[in-house]
């Protein structure tokens, strides 16, 4: 299997860690025989990664800093390797408010504004070019003494191809017998004989979107029982690994399944595909939700705080954090550790006595550093499942 090196480099280049390698530049004025120091990048940034590059750079004049955290606005299916519709490109910078302008390496792909038109047969590698310069606020000299900073960043983003909904032949038994006679493929099986996972290139297929991910289910669904991939999962998180040239990239598709726009709690499916879409494998959990299945929830957000021992009326006034709106987002535990409420999220979740509408609450104490979390009933608030996590910076 052979990855366009292009491609491949812009992956990579994305999805490593960074340490956003600078180099210094001296600037000579001539009129005062003066030298200005200004930066250069000389290595990819991650767009992930800012905050961190951030912290560990000296924003002497307010354009350093904007310059490591530039940030483009995605839609929620898309990343900067796998870009499908419109980006939003700011023209200020976040931390001082620079000036920033676009120019794209192909405006017919990708605007100088953002708008995106996903190229026909082929994926294409696209450069956006960002000039970032500083406010007169900001200035470390003036443009009589000849030297102003201003500085260009490219972003590398991979614009994919134009969706085509082919035809997917269903995977049948013939396949997944050769399958399992293969060193470099296999296929494993849950204890009642139904699939589990297929690691293998099942479908005549390339994935390089989420939207192809979903409809690659097509060629396995009969193998899972899915009923309509399409209109039965979203994603929940695209990540991206590996190094070239070692033709190991890998995208990953966590695709959550959903049943009328309710997630099925714990039913994730992950497809996984190369860089150049050729499919690596999936595997996963699907459950038949019966049709007549209510997914209109009883409990109010208030309610199922209390269930979780957050009984907003029950607190000092005073201890109550608010937002910008007056709305309470927690509380300060013992007067000084500061707890917040995360909004509820509504599952359709699976007992021993069947589905159930249920909400995930967790409470996160950022002194303690611990997460509780708990799984409570629709309706009478019934706490089902409730664990506590401990995590580190």
């Amino acid at each position: 299997m052979t990855i366009s090196p292009a491609i491949a480099a812009a992956l990579i280049a994305i999805s490593q860690v960074c340490t956003g390698s600078v180099n210094t530049v001296d600037t000579h004025n001539s009129k005062n025989n003066t030298v200005k120091r200004g930066y250069k990048l000389v290595s990819e940034v991650c767009l992930d990664d800012i905050e961190y590059q951030v912290e560990d750079i000296e924003a002497t004049n307010g354009l350093n800093a904007d310059y490591y955290g530039i940030g483009i606005i995605f839609s929620e299916n898309d990343g900067p390797f796998s870009v499908t519709e419109d980006i939003i490109l700011p023209d200020r910078g976040y931390y001082n408010n620079s000036y920033i302008q676009w120019h794209s390496s192909d405006p017919e792909t990708v605007s100088d504004d953002g708008k995106v038109t996903p190229p026909k047969g082929e994926s294409r590698i696209v450069t956006l070019t960002a000039d970032v310069t500083p406010t007169e606020e900001y200035l470390e000299c003036s443009a009589d003494d000849g030297v102003i900073n201003a500085f260009k960043k490219d972003i590398n983003l991979v614009v994919i191809k134009e969706f085509e909904a082919k035809p997917l032949p269903p995977l049948d038994d013939d396949i997944l017998n050769s399958l399992e006679q293969r060193t470099n493929a296999w296929v494993l099986f849950n204890d009642d004989g139904t699939i589990h996972s297929i690691s293998a290139n099942y479908a005549d297929y390339k994935v390089e979107s989420t939207r192809e991910a979903i409809y690659s289910l097509n060629a396995v669904k009969h193998l899972f029982g899915i009923k309509d991939p399409e209109n039965e999962y979203e994603l929940q998180t695209l990540n991206i690994s590996g190094g070239y040239p070692n033709n190991d990239i890998m995208r990953f598709f966590r695709l959550q399944q959903v049943y009328k726009g309710v997630p099925v709690y714990g039913n994730i499916f992950l497809v996984h595909a190369y860089g150049d879409g050729t499919l690596g494998g999936v595997d996963g959990k699907y459950d038949n939700i019966p049709d007549n299945f209510d997914t209109v929830p009883k409990s109010t957000y208030e309610q199922v705080w209390k269930a979780a021992g957050m009984d907003i009326d029950s607190f000092d006034k005073e201890s109550l954090i608010l937002d910008n709106d007056n709305k309470v987002i927690g509380y300060y535990y013992g007067g000084a550790i500061p707890v917040y409420f995360e909004e509820p999220k509504l599952y359709i979740y699976e007992t021993e006595d069947g589905y159930t509408l249920a909400w995930e609450v967790i409470n996160y104490s950022a002194d303690d550093h611990e997460d509780d979390s708990f799984i409570i009933r629709d309706g009478d608030c019934k706490i089902l499942s409730s664990w506590c996590s401990t995590f580190y910076d």
